[in-house]
């Protein structure tokens, strides 16, 4: 029997995601003790049990565009507020969420809880004016720097 529903593709995606790590790690070009993470909305409900996953081979994550809470306008069996509150509180390196003040998918409270149950003592919010899809310039290049300047040896 096949199991559905989100937990079940979160731990499905977090299995492909681990495999496709060791197998990167093969090739001698990654480290897989050293590993950063950039996901938003998607890439964060994703993300964020993988990262919890990760334990400490995760040196620091970027997240976004996110959160506890979700709309209406979103199916409530995407709900998964148990799960990534959980796996948030295990992630203890440093990250950044990035906050977008009038998503209308994922409410600002929302947010703020995400942000209060990760378990970093080093962590970061940037907060954006505007709707779940718009970008601002400069986001991504701060999100990259983020993660790049943790992960430099």
């Amino acid at each position: 029997m096949i199991e559905v529903g989100v937990a079940s593709v979160i731990e499905t995606m977090m299995a492909d995601w681990l495999a496709a790590l060791e197998a990167a790690h093969e090739t001698a070009r990654v480290d897989r003790n050293r590993c950063g993470y950039i996901g938003l909305s998607l890439g964060s409900r994703f993300g964020i049990p993988l990262a919890a996953e990760l334990g400490q081979r995760l040196r620091c994550a970027v997240f976004g565009k996110f959160g506890l809470e979700q709309s209406t306008r979103l199916p409530e069996e995407l709900a998964t507020t148990e799960l990534i509150e959980g796996a948030a509180r295990r992630i203890e390196a440093p990250l950044l969420l990035h906050v977008q003040r009038g998503d209308e998918l994922f409410p600002f409270s929302g947010a703020l809880g995400l942000f209060d149950a990760f378990g970093s003592p080093d962590k970061v919010m940037t907060l954006r004016p505007g709707a779940h899809a718009d970008s601002h310039a400069g986001d991504e290049e701060t999100w990259i720097d983020f993660v790049a300047s943790r992960l430099r040896p």
